[in-house]
């Protein structure tokens, strides 16, 4: 395939710019000649790859013709530019494909008209698509972790929250109230305690064993680790139901195992957050948790018939308020390979279904990720 000139112009100028362009016909940018009028007059065949049209199809259409609607006036102040200082760019523009679709490329144009070798507007253009597509993906990605990363924070901050005003209200509470019926218990200048406080003070520090067994379960369960997630979920759903007025069952496949320990961890906070938030948020009256494993995957179902919400409203709430529980169910399934949906609408409850990849190896040792 030959590069193409339009007929109809001086022989020299075509010439030149005809000798030009195949100099530059094995490079990957386009060369064009463009007239005063911004008619193309000669075009490299690196067309073909950058828009799929032949040389011929270009010559003697208006340049302009080819970009996306929206680019027409940077194209056209492009042109002005150049026909005042002799020389434009880099100026970025969307260039339209055969097919219809557009490529991003990048033209850099010098005024050769009073040049009488080529009497022409020469046009340099490089696809840059795939760069500006990655940009835009790596942007993105740059937003998405100052996001969780802030997200992260507020959780954080929130959960210690949780833990002093746990400590404070509860186990610290208890034991000052077990210190004081100690100490009144206390007989003057005897060393004999009264055997009557002794079921007292054993149910205060049951009391408060209790507790910070409850706290301890909601930070991280150790049956987790020694156990996996089968028995977890059970021992936390149990201490749930002494919380909650809400009917609460657990349907727990014996076939789920042990898997990776991220894994589990995973699964287990995606059901804790759904639970707490069927719990706290949803109103629920019936809450009811299906865990099974299809092959190597856990499939997880957390359905409540509670208020609902509008699942895209609420995202868009809590991530303009970086509040991460909802997004921290996705998250989690996303970070070992999963993926997790929330499905609700206003007075039709809500189901947060999550499958999670069970085929990397169990380690029961590793640190906690969370």
């Amino acid at each position: 395939m030959q590069p193409v000139a339009a007929e109809g112009i001086g022989a020299r100028p075509r010439q030149q710019r005809q000798r030009l362009i195949m100099l530059m016909d094995h490079s990957l940018d386009v060369l064009e000649f463009v007239s005063r009028g911004g008619r193309v007059q000669s075009v490299s065949n690196a067309i073909v790859a950058l828009a799929g049209y032949a040389p011929a199809e270009l010559i003697g259409q208006k340049y302009a013709k080819f970009l996306h609607p929206d680019d027409i006036k940077v194209a056209h102040a492009t042109f002005r530019q150049v026909l005042s200082t002799g020389h434009a760019g880099p100026v970025q523009l969307r260039y339209r494909h055969r097919d219809g679709s557009y490529r991003t490329v990048q033209i850099t144009a010098r005024n050769c008209l009073s040049d009488p070798r080529f009497e022409g507007i020469l046009v340099l253009t490089r696809d840059i698509t795939e760069q500006v597509t990655i940009e835009g993906a790596l942007l993105r990605a740059n937003r998405e972790l100052h996001r969780l990363s802030q997200e992260l924070l507020v959780a954080q901050d929130s959960e210690r929250r949780h833990l002093a005003r746990e400590l404070h209200d509860d186990v610290q509470q208890a034991l000052a109230g077990l210190r004081y019926s100690m100490a009144a218990a206390r007989a003057p200048n005897s060393a004999v305690l009264p055997a009557s406080m002794v079921p007292t003070w054993d149910a205060g520090v049951a009391e408060i064993m209790d507790k910070l067994r409850r706290l301890t379960l909601h930070l991280l369960p150790a049956s987790l680790d020694r156990f996996g997630l089968a028995v977890a979920v059970e021992d936390y759903v149990a201490q749930e139901r002494s919380l909650t007025p809400a009917v609460l069952t657990a349907e727990i496949a014996p076939t789920v195992g042990r898997f990776a320990r991220d894994a589990e961890l995973a699964a287990f906070r995606i059901i804790q957050e759904a639970l707490a938030n069927a719990m706290k948020h949803g109103r629920a009256r019936v809450i009811r948790i299906e865990v099974h494993r299809d092959r190597d995957t856990l499939v997880i179902a957390v359905a409540d018939d509670g208020t609902g919400f509008d699942v895209p409203a609420a995202m868009e709430r809590a991530a303009l308020t970086s509040r991460i529980g909802l997004h921290s169910i996705c998250e989690r399934a996303t970070r070992v390979g999963g993926h997790a949906s929330i499905d609700s609408s206003p007075g039709q409850g809500t189901t947060v279904h999550a499958e999670i990849p069970t085929s990397g190896p169990a380690d029961a040792g590793a640190a906690d990720p969370a």
